[in-house]
């Protein structure tokens, strides 16, 4: 199994989204709490990334669990 996040709002989003549906090797799924989770964290990623949040180093992360 594969995650593929697709930007509906644009032409091509779409209708890559419509062609996924119709045939049938694919299962498109609206909204999940997976996709939901998965769409939180690639948002605060990109924030880190810009530097406008402060992101955790990984050992102090890894110590932390």
């Amino acid at each position: 199994m594969a995650t593929v996040i697709i930007n509906e709002k644009t032409k091509a989003g779409k209708a890559l989204v419509e062609y996924l549906k119709n045939t049938g090797h694919a299962t498109v799924i609206e909204k999940s709490p997976a996709v939901d989770s998965v769409t939180k964290g690639l948002s605060e990623l990109n924030k880190v990334l810009k530097g406008k949040k402060k992101g955790t180093p990984a050992r102090k992360f890894l110590s932390e669990l």
